[in-house]
């Protein structure tokens, strides 16, 4: 196709080259035409007289008219004004008499004082140049018309064009015969290339067959060749292209010897054949060990290469590692174990087949008296151990169930005791474990001492044992008796709260109209009362009965707690919100004692909990310490985070309260003491209700107060993050 494409180029540009050449050569020729015609007619002009014939004749003609007229295959004709031929040099045989003997165009087409293209009446293409001659001073005229065919005129050009075709057929036939040649190479190439293929295909095959892989590193040019089997080791994807080294650094270990190292190695030490383990990660992102035999071949100089076979060590690594690990294990088992029968507080020995000694530890060396330098490894059993006779045999399930199996007490010299276990193996000897029961022996003697005084202990026991009987009965009846005055103690409670619920709700409507008709009293909205002592009486009658039901409302709320009529709505609090809002409601009682009242929030904190219910028992507890702290002192509410808690403290700087009086802070209907000597009586149920309510949502509180210098107490409630119960 390329050698097709290069000859339509090359042909189309001589084609194109001829073209123009043949153009330029009849634009020459048609100006060298243009210019004898222009001499011709300057020459019959010069000829043509007054007194003379109309048209020189002939031999003037001849002698005076240029020989570049009639030259080069030129001829020219002249033509009187009716287009007959007048003379023609040189004679074309019989003189033609007409324009049409000459031209195949009519003579009213000519144009005049113009060069063009022409057929002859030959029918052969022509150049024709005409001119005007102007006759006899100007009188007459006649047609001065030079012709030259095409052909003679592109005689060098053919001459050129037939050089030029022959030089290009030579090119095609070159460039054709280089392109078989090319082709036939191609050929061959292809051919070795399947070979090859075929080759590596085989050698790929072989080398996955035995997870084997080959490398050829162009060291001068850092480019790696990998086999496809090198691939399939690493389950990445095959490539065509040379890997560079920084493609094949990243999937080395980096705890392992870098490459460039050992072929720097290799080179400095001339060591042309290595061997090397290394890791490579694996496409799933495991390390696989690998076994690289490296050559070094420097065949080609400036341009050395590291070849290297690769295996798979993987599976041998693991195994080595688990056959030391396991060896290791088996070395400290047998260290574990030894120290374990050394640290044992019994005698241990092991013996063979022969009844010969295998091992044994520190302990049997020191009950039998047997010096710790003395070497008695392989030393017999009855040379070691002499039957004494202080012997008793033992027999028990266990040994009757195990063949072989021998359980005896001994007394040593010393006058200890040991119980002797010996149990058989599996290789036909057996092992020998002895404990001191000396201890257990003494206690035997003892015990049967105490049986004795067991007997009559057991005797006295049963005497009292029917003293106790009598004394239960007796028991059981007074916790009869509890279990019912426990039930009538509740019964009362019950009755007490709702006693006190009931009447608590028949002295609010009475008192609730005392408390509206001593307000209509005391804003005389029907009049004035006639005495100013009357005024007195009303405020008084409305603050008591403010008071009044105050208390009456406590009541209440308490009976309702008792009897878990409260219900909580949670809802998210936010702290700094709960505090304004609880401050506000006693801030007015505050400045009207002339009382510093402060609020203050540390943080944005929330909680989760019923903020009305919140708010009651907080506004409870700033009462207490607005009614109990005199004029001029000072009340605080503030907020702080606190671990998983948030801690809330009221203070004030009010009269205190005693320590033996702040265990019973909180209970209900209690009055204490700080309370009686400030005048401040109430129903000793605010501080109650306040520690109810707090209670209700996880929290509870503390007090810590002095006499005379005020009180802190401190609520504590779970944060929002806490679960509410």
């Amino acid at each position: 196709m390329l050698i097709v494409l290069f000859l339509s180029i090359s042909g189309s540009a001589a084609l194109y080259q001829l073209t123009s050449a043949r153009e330029e050569a009849l634009a020459d020729k048609m100006n060298d035409l243009a210019l004898v015609s222009a001499t011709v007619k300057a020459t019959i002009e010069q000829l043509s007289r007054a007194d003379g014939p109309a048209v020189p004749n002939e031999l003037e003609m001849n002698a005076r008219i240029p020989p570049v007229a009639t030259t080069a295959g030129r001829f020219y004709a002249i033509l009187d004004e009716e287009g007959r031929v007048l003379y023609t040099a040189p004679t074309l045989g019989a003189r033609p008499t007409s324009v049409a003997d000459v031209l195949a165009i009519p003579a009213r087409r000519l144009a005049a004082n113009s060069t063009y293209l022409a057929r002859l009446a030959s029918g052969q293409e022509s150049i024709v140049s005409v001119r005007v001659a102007a006759l006899e001073g100007g009188a007459r005229s006649a047609l001065v018309m030079v012709l030259h065919p095409t052909d003679q005129a592109l005689a060098a050009w053919f001459a050129r064009t037939q050089s030029f075709v022959t030089l290009i057929l030579a090119l095609a036939g070159v460039v054709a015969a280089l392109g078989g040649a090319f082709y036939m190479q191609s050929a061959r190439a292809q051919a070795a290339n399947r070979a090859c293929s075929l080759m590596t295909d085989r050698i790929d095959a072989a080398l996955s067959e035995v997870r084997c892989g080959l490398w050829e590193w162009d060291i001068a040019h850092g480019r790696f060749f990998w086999s496809n089997s090198m691939f399939e080791m690493l389950g990445a994807e095959r490539s065509d292209q040379l890997l560079g080294f920084g493609a094949i650094a990243e999937l080395l270990h980096p705890d392992d010897e870098s490459l460039f190292s050992i072929a720097q190695r290799m080179f400095e030490q001339e060591i042309y054949t290595i061997e090397h383990d290394f890791r490579m990660k694996h496409a799933e992102g495991a390390w696989i060990w690998l076994r690289a035999r490296l050559h070094l071949a420097a065949d080609v100089p400036g341009s050395p290469r590291l070849i290297a076979v690769i295996n798979d060590v993987t599976d041998h690594k693991r195994l080595v590692e688990e056959s030391s690990k396991a060896a290791e294990e088996r070395l400290q088992a047998d260290r574990r174990l030894a120290d374990a029968v050394e640290s044992i507080s019994e005698a241990f020995v092991l013996w063979d087949r022969d009844h010969q000694l295998m091992l044994c530890n520190a302990k049997f060396r020191q009950f039998y008296g047997i010096d710790h330098g003395t070497e008695i490894k392989g030393m017999s059993y009855s040379d070691l151990i002499p039957r004494p006779e202080t012997f008793e045999e033992i027999t028990s399930r266990d040994t009757e169930m195990t063949p072989g199996a021998h359980v005896y007490e001994v007394q040593l010299a010393d006058e200890r005791w040991l119980q002797v276990s010996e149990r058989p193996t599996s290789d036909g000897g057996f092992v020998s474990i002895g404990t001191d029961i000396t201890i257990h022996k003494d206690q035997e003697a003892r015990l049967v001492a105490s049986e004795r005084e067991l007997l009559q202990t057991v005797s006295d026991l049963r005497k009292s044992r029917h003293a106790l009987q009598l004394k239960t009965v007796e028991l059981g009846e007074l916790a009869d008796n509890y279990r019912d005055q426990r039930m009538v103690a509740e019964a009362a409670n019950r009755s007490k709260t709702e006693f006190l619920a009931n009447m608590s709700h028949e002295l609010r409507t009475p008192l609730n109209a005392i408390i509206g008709f001593s307000e209509i009293m005391e804003q005389r909205l029907f009049g004035t009362l006639g005495s100013d002592r009357y005024d007195d009486y009303v405020r008084n009658i409305h603050k008591s009965g403010r008071g009044l039901l105050t208390i009456i409302n406590d009541i209440l709320e308490m009976s309702r707690i008792e009897a878990g009529h409260i219900e909580l709505r949670p809802t998210p609090v936010d702290i700094e919100a709960l505090i304004e809002s609880s401050a506000a409601s006693v801030r007015a009682e505050a400045e009207a004692k002339g009382i510093t009242f402060f609020s203050r929030c540390y943080a944005d904190m929330q909680l989760h909990g019923d903020e009305r219910i919140l708010r009651q028992a907080l506004v409870q507890l700033l009462r207490n310490a607005v009614k109990f702290t005199p004029r001029g002192g000072c009340a605080t509410i503030r907020a702080r985070r606190c671990g998983t808690g948030i801690h809330i403290f009221i203070e004030d700087t009010g009269v205190g309260i005693s320590p033996e009086d702040i265990s019973r802070y909180g209970r209900p209907f209690e009055l204490l003491g700080s309370a009686m000597c400030n005048g401040n009586r109430g129903s000793g149920l605010g501080a109650a209700i306040a520690k109810s309510l707090v209670e209700l949502h996880g929290g509870g509180l503390r007090v810590r107060s002095r006499k005379g210098t005020g009180t802190i107490v401190m609520v504590r409630l779970p944060a929002a993050d806490a679960t509410l119960h």
